[in-house]
């Protein structure tokens, strides 16, 4: 049999495991969440790249106008996200930053624009990049003016 002294010391060094065991599980879920905005980052901004690539290369034309719809279309996805903070902290902040960016250079430039607008056909379509816009409307205006006071935008391009 083990003496009492004995069971307590097996008692207290059991409780310090498990709380150190606690404390390592916290630091692996930090980790993780880490890694996880990581990627959602590099997901982000790896396709945002290939889209304004993509619109940068297209002809005039329909084949235009599908890539920019195609694009309108991401920026949507990208404020429902936000607008129901599935993105984490870190993230979000960058992607308000570029979707505040892309609407400002939508609203600058007529062709985009225009095609935006007609492409509205019912009360939900675009639903949560006009929330987004709504909730953003003063960070997407001083963009605008600052792209039209940079002389490296061009609405004409």
């Amino acid at each position: 049999m083990i003496p009492a002294d004995w069971a307590i010391a097996v008692q207290i060094v059991t409780a310090i495991c498990s709380v150190c065991g606690l404390f390592f599980l916290a630091w692996q879920i930090k980790a993780a969440r880490k890694n996880s905005d990581l990627v959602a980052l590099q997901t982000f901004f790896k396709t945002v790249t290939e889209l304004e690539d993509r619109l940068l290369k297209s002809k005039i034309g329909q084949e235009k106008e599908q890539v920019i719809l195609e694009f309108i279309n991401f920026l949507e996805v990208c404020a429902a996200a936000d607008n129901r903070r599935l993105f984490p902290k870190t993230t979000s902040a960058l992607v308000v930053d570029k979707l505040c960016s892309s609407i400002a250079a939508m609203q600058l430039t007529p062709e985009i624009h225009e095609l935006f607008k007609s492409s509205i056909t019912t009360s939900t379509t675009f639903n949560e990049l006009g929330k987004f816009m709504q909730r953003n409307r003063s960070s997407i205006a001083d963009r605008a003016l600052e792209m039209k006071r940079s002389a490296t935008f061009d609405v004409h391009k």
